[in-house]
């Protein structure tokens, strides 16, 4: 018994000698000048991580912002340059009950080519009637130029013309092809439908670029009956309408104007690319013929969340956070366009991290 309450005291009395040295040594001036810098470097590292952390939720929050802004804004853009189609249409259609195939060709060509002055991406104005004649007017290169073709027998003459103004027609070149609008999608379209449709994309003649076509069928009141004078059509080329998409750009942005089964109507930053693929007349071009995986990891997610009038979401590409902002561009089942920008979030906090 006695040895054991000697070895209790000798502990305790070793215990507290430890913890009254341990408090001799930070009460010593060493000790001070150890013990509250230390103190200060940790509040400090604290607070340093949790405002980083603050700013960096906002400026994530600012970014998304400024993406979802953005795309709201080009995508107004844009509905406004489509909504164009339909008074252009209406003054087509006035002018159109007035022709035939059988008219004078400069009367067409000036009211055409003053309908497509002004308007951002219109590519093409023309009046197609049920015997095959084509009359067309469109820009190239700055000039206003006249198309004119006529079904024979023998195939389909194309005549061109440069319009000079004041009604002079100066022919350009004269072709036989297979050419007949009547088995073109806009004509098909808008005659089954009895009115005014968009077409589906499709890619232009000769080159990549994206077209889309408003087509309106026009009718003459002949006793009971209403036949089918003609079918007008307003082109726009997309390609010209995504420059809207340019404005406001941030380093690695990405700027898409597409539809719900994938289609790529706009995408500035992949026209390299775009170019080097082999052309196709069948029909528009699709992300996946880019193989690009910032393309495909969008459209994944996209998939499992379907755009909305104006969403954000969030994807990963590599092991990277990538933030994206959508906005439909109308409300037309027919013309189910969304503006997209994908940016990876690193680029909102590239200065924070600095």
């Amino acid at each position: 018994i006695g040895k054991r309450k000697v070895a209790a005291e000798s502990a305790t009395s070793s215990g507290e000698s430890r913890a009254l040295s341990l408090t001799r040594a930070l009460a010593s001036p060493f000790g001070i000048l150890i013990v509250f810098p230390a103190i200060v470097l940790s509040v400090g590292l604290f607070l340093t991580l949790v405002g980083q952390r603050a700013l960096q939720v906002s400026n994530r929050a600012l970014g998304q912002h400024r993406l979802a802004e953005q795309a709201q804004l080009v995508a107004s853009h844009l509905h406004s340059s489509l909504q164009a189609a339909d008074p252009m249409l209406d003054r087509l259609s006035d002018f159109a009950l007035t022709q035939g195939p059988d008219k004078p060709l400069e009367p067409v060509a000036a009211a055409l080519l003053d309908l497509m002055q002004g308007r951002a991406g219109v590519a093409y104005v023309s009046i197609s009637f049920p015997d095959g004649t084509f009359e067309g007017a469109y820009l190239e290169d700055g000039r206003s130029l006249f198309q004119d073709s006529r079904v024979g027998i023998e195939g389909t003459r194309v005549r061109r013309y440069e319009y000079r103004g004041h009604d002079a027609l100066t022919l350009r070149s004269e072709e036989t092809t297979r050419y007949d609008p009547r088995l073109r999608d806009f004509y098909l379209q808008a005659a089954a439908a009895r009115t005014r449709v968009w077409t589906k994309p499709y890619p232009f003649y000769g080159n990549r670029h994206t077209g889309i076509t408003r087509a309106a069928p026009v009718y003459l009141q002949q006793g009971s009956e209403r036949l089918l004078h003609a079918v007008l059509t307003v082109d726009f080329d997309v390609n010209e309408l995504s420059r809207l998409l340019r404005e406001g750009e941030l380093a690695d942005m990405r700027t898409l104007l597409f539809n719900k089964d994938g289609t790529l109507l706009a995408y500035p930053q992949g026209e390299p690319r775009i170019a080097a693929l082999p052309l196709s007349r069948e029909r528009a071009l699709s992300y996946k013929d880019l193989r690009d995986p910032t393309l495909t990891a969008f459209f994944a997610q996209l998939s499992q969340k379907p755009a909305q009038d104006r969403q954000l979401l969030s994807f990963e590409v590599g092991g990277a956070q990538h933030l994206a902002a959508l906005s439909r561009v109308s409300h037309d089942p027919l013309l189910d366009w969304t503006v997209a920008y994908l940016v990876p979030e690193r680029v909102f906090f590239e200065s924070l991290h600095s």
